[in-house]
């Protein structure tokens, strides 16, 4: 029984409690890229620190179904170059979380949460959202 109140008391530490010393105001805003390239959906990450990790946490409230099967692209702001280490740990509808190894150390990325295709033609095109692929290094 002790066990049982214990687990159920870390479940409900890790899922309500922990995310309210995580909360802060995320600023929104406009801004200009290739859109036909990446998508119309970015978030844009400062790193101030060097560090060889960053978990990355976005709440972007999608109204598409399946938001775990389509890509996500980051790129370093300074290379302009896309960031293959990443990984993705939670991808739902709410946010997603993510780890990726900053490549360029401080500075900032941008993640590209909603990449699509076109085909046909303009006036009834046809749009494709491609499925994410596996870029992170497993460290086998």
């Amino acid at each position: 029984m002790h066990l049982k109140v214990s687990s159920v008391f870390l479940t409900f530490v890790i899922s309500v409690v922990a995310p309210l010393f995580c909360l802060q105001e995320v600023p929104y805003g406009t801004g200009s890229w290739d859109a036909d390239l990446y998508g119309n959906h970015r978030a844009v990450i400062k790193i101030n620190d060097k560090t060889d990790a960053v978990w990355l946490h976005v709440p972007w409230r999608r109204r598409d179904l399946n938001p775990e099967k389509k890509a996500a692209i980051l790129i370093d702001g300074q290379t302009d170059k896309q960031v293959l280490n990443l990984c993705r740990i939670n991808i739902n509808r709410e946010f997603g979380d993510f780890l990726f190894q900053p490549t360029s150390s401080q500075g900032k990325y941008y993640l590209y949460y909603l990449p699509y295709q076109m085909e046909g033609r303009s006036n009834y095109p046809k749009v494709n959202y491609p499925e994410p692929r596996q870029t992170a290094d497993i460290g086998l």
